[in-house]
């Protein structure tokens, strides 16, 4: 059986350079909801390994698990890396919330994430399975306005990191990454608005954040020159957190 890296969120931004970056050494799956742009994704990804694409939409959990499992018995694989990059941000007042979209949130977010971990960690992969990385946000550690339910998944996700960190160490080591504000396609809207793009670089002492710097730290979390890293929210903001 070979092994994988799975990286959820790989149609676009982050999840995308990743999944191109780690193409370069590891089999990767590429795992998103439109098909079109996981395709995209792949046809970037070195062609020296044999990459997969596993399509699903996270908003919907209900078979998850069982479609998951499926897909790696009939594909005969194990994973060794798993990195979950597949986020959604939905801005408004918390007021103004309904239940649907506190679902969609937590579902993508933490759920999904949760469901795929527990899989992994079943006799058929657990020994096989390296690294658990969850790509979380300065928001869970900071708040920002209007994010109240985007930062409460993503300070969920922290703690079950500290915990499964615990659970499954020494073979598996669990961390969270939380960037600061990065350039990436979910974050097209708030660098074309001239107020917020100077309120950026006025708060990060570092600049405004590229994908590639949160790439490169991934690279080194799950490689062997971090092996005694684990149950870590390790902050990546260009110094934003370090002065409010």
């Amino acid at each position: 059986m070979k092994k994988y890296s799975l990286i959820t969120g790989a149609s676009s931004g982050i999840g995308r350079q990743i999944a191109i970056q780690l193409s370069k050494k590891n089999n990767v799956i590429l795992s998103g909801s439109k098909s079109h742009k996981l395709k995209k994704t792949k046809s970037l990804c070195s062609r020296l390994n044999k990459n997969l694409i596993w399509e699903y939409d996270f908003k919907n959990i209900e078979n998850l698990q069982s479609e998951f499992e499926n897909f790696l018995k009939k594909e005969k694989i194990f994973v060794d890396n798993f990195i979950h990059c597949a986020g959604i941000a939905e801005v408004k007042l918390f007021r103004l919330f309904n239940l649907s979209e506190i679902n969609k949130t937590f579902n993508i977010n933490f759920l999904s994430a949760s469901i795929i971990a527990q899989s992994l960690v079943k006799k058929t992969n657990k020994k096989k399975l390296k690294n658990i990385l969850f790509i979380s946000s300065l928001a869970s550690e900071i708040g920002v306005n209007g994010h109240s339910f985007y930062c409460a998944s993503k300070g969920a996700i922290d703690s079950l990191m500290k915990s499964l960190a615990i659970e499954l160490a020494p073979n598996t080591r669990v961390n969270s990454i939380l960037p600061g504000t990065i350039k990436t396609e979910m974050n097209k809207s708030i660098f074309k608005n001239k107020i917020l793009r100077e309120k950026i670089q006025e708060g990060y002492l570092l600049g405004p954040g590229e994908i590639q710097y949160i790439v490169d730290y991934v690279l080194f979390i799950i490689s062997e020159k971090a092996k005694w890293i684990t149950g870590q929210k390790l902050i990546i903001d260009g110094g934003k957190s370090s002065h409010g």
